[in-house]
């Protein structure tokens, strides 16, 4: 999925407003006069998500007692506490495009999920017979007694049912719960969550969108559900590629409603006898062009409905030898001495048989690391912006510079935030060892699926935990770098205090930084710097 979808949906939803740019925050909690107290803060996670991961954005958390903030990571996922708070909550994610979602959350005790994309916008919609930004703004104890559990698994049978036709929704199993991993700019998911949130949006535009959740608002009863209709969608009717040259072909379709099928049922096939050669290795389909240039053609049917099927016309041109690197290696950040490997894209000329891939690495900064031939690169000692070339050997002028930045420090900003019952004290420890580590995370970190970044490479980096104290929400803080100082090692933090004049919520948070560096015996010093207004 691609950032301009986004902008479509903005349209059809936005509110205005700008997220915030903050550090790795923390949802304070402000709990209503006369709430009963409870011994443990809630606990909010989840994935924020459109089929592409809605990445920086600004989470808000209303529940019947307290209120929280905090912001997405780049893959989406947030999680956040509220000391004082109890359920149910409602939960509005915006991000710097004004795109603006809405959840809701009944589950039971101190941790709670609550996805928030398109789907749980027409959830809470048709669950509180409201628009879903009304149901968040006007939060009350009335709007509460109306989201419970049963009223919020019939308003999910019914939006499956509404979007039959469009989208198969029925084999998520919880709009707010069920596990999601979105999508991310040049990272793409095999989730079924997330491909369901992607068909939604390629299907469903801005203006339609707005109208079925204009229509999830009424209070009357719903129109009954259209009829199946089997569909299939190319992502392009043409392409076109060199002589020779391979490529995966991807078609999406739609399933009958409660049906599932072992494999997509599709076929593929050329038309002309000519046209390149089709193979199927049980992860897809992937043609192959043929060694004569010319207009080919190529054409999908579904197996279940024969008469649906669809037409690509394919223009094959005289071989042109290409290269590329792979979308998720061009923006890498390493630390010194980490090693990354690097890969490219490129087309094989027809009629020659390759030894190995045609391609060679090189560092063009004369202290910017070091790289094999076949691109496993290692950072250098010193942070710094390096210019790294790859060449096609075959082809010794098709070569593409790219760079790559070598920081003092990684951040493990999608890590859940540590638990205290009396809120976030401020901390600043230093974490060498994985049994350490392990022991930090048990006690203070709210559980969370493991990702591959959690595993740290002790022999060589060591984590610093800070934990800054608090803010209020129109404040921020941000790490600028970390670095040995006059016999220490110094995390320098940039703050910028509350605008002047500006209204700001009656709640603070706790900017936490897991912030992984080479590992070292020095002394732990932290340095504030505060913005001028």
């Amino acid at each position: 999925m691609q950032f301009p979808l986004l902008s479509r949906w903005a349209a059809g939803l936005a509110l205005g407003g700008s997220a915030a740019l903050l550090a790795a925050c923390g949802g304070g909690g402000a709990a209503e006069a006369g709430a009963p107290a409870v011994s443990r803060p809630l606990a909010i996670s989840g994935t924020a998500a459109v089929g592409t991961a809605l990445g920086n954005a600004t989470v808000q958390a209303k529940c019947l007692a307290g209120t929280g903030q905090t912001q997405t990571a780049a893959d989406g996922s947030y999680s956040l506490q509220l000391t004082g708070a109890q359920l149910p909550c409602v939960l509005r994610v915006r991000n710097a495009a004004g795109l603006q979602l809405h959840t809701v959350t009944q589950d039971q005790g101190n941790t709670a999920v609550a996805n928030i994309t398109p789907l749980t916008e027409l959830l809470l919609t048709r669950a509180a017979q409201l628009p879903a930004a009304q149901v968040f703004d006007g939060f009350s104890p009335q709007l509460a007694a109306s989201l419970k559990p049963d009223a919020l698994a019939a308003a999910q049978s019914q939006v499956v049912s509404l979007l039959n036709g469009t989208v198969d929704a029925s084999g998520i199993a919880s709009f707010v719960r069920s596990p999601l991993k979105a999508a991310q700019p040049g990272a793409a998911s095999s989730d079924p969550h997330d491909q369901v949130l992607d068909r939604l949006q390629e299907r469903l535009p801005a203006d339609k969108f707005a109208a079925l959740n204009q229509l999830l608002a009424t209070k009357g009863p719903l129109p009954d559900p259209q009829p199946f209709k089997p569909e299939l969608y190319v992502r392009s009717s043409t392409l076109s590629l060199s002589v020779g040259e391979s490529l995966p072909l991807v078609a999406d379709l739609n399933y009958p409603p409660n049906v599932r099928y072992i494999r997509p049922p599709l076929s593929w096939s050329v038309v002309e006898t000519d046209g390149g050669t089709l193979r199927n290795e049980g992860q897809g389909w992937t043609y192959t062009a043929p060694n004569q240039a010319g207009t080919y053609h190529l054409k999908v049917q579904r197996d279940d409905f024969a008469q649906v099927s669809a037409t690509i016309t394919v223009q094959v041109t005289a071989f042109e030898p290409r290269l590329a690197i792979e979308p998720s290696d061009s923006a890498v950040v390493l630390m010194p001495g980490q090693k990354h490997w690097f890969h490219a894209r490129f087309n094989y000329q027809p009629g020659y048989a390759y030894i190995r891939p045609p391609v060679s690495w090189k560092v063009l900064d004369a202290d910017g690391g070091s790289i094999t031939l076949d691109g496993e690169y290692t950072a250098p000692a010193k942070p710094g912006v390096y210019t790294l070339r790859v060449q096609r050997d075959d082809f010794p002028n098709v070569n593409l510079s790219f760079t790559v930045r070598v920081a003092s420090f990684q951040s493990l900003s999608h890590i859940a935030l540590p638990l205290q019952p009396a809120g976030l004290k401020p901390e600043q420890t230093v974490i060498r060892s994985e049994a350490a580590w392990a022991e930090w995370k048990k006690s203070r970190l709210v559980p969370a699926e493991p990702q591959s970044d959690d595993v740290i490479d002790f022999e060589r980096h060591m984590v610093l935990a800070i934990v800054w104290p608090a803010l209020n929400p129109c404040a921020s803080a941000d790490v600028l770098d970390v670095a040995p100082v006059n016999g220490s090692l110094q995390v320098t933090v940039q703050t910028r205090p509350a605008p002047p004049g500006v209204m700001c919520a009656a709640y603070v948070w706790n900017p936490v930084w897991l912030l992984v560096v080479p590992k070292s015996e020095l002394p732990l010093v932290v340095k504030e710097l505060v913005e001028e207004k």
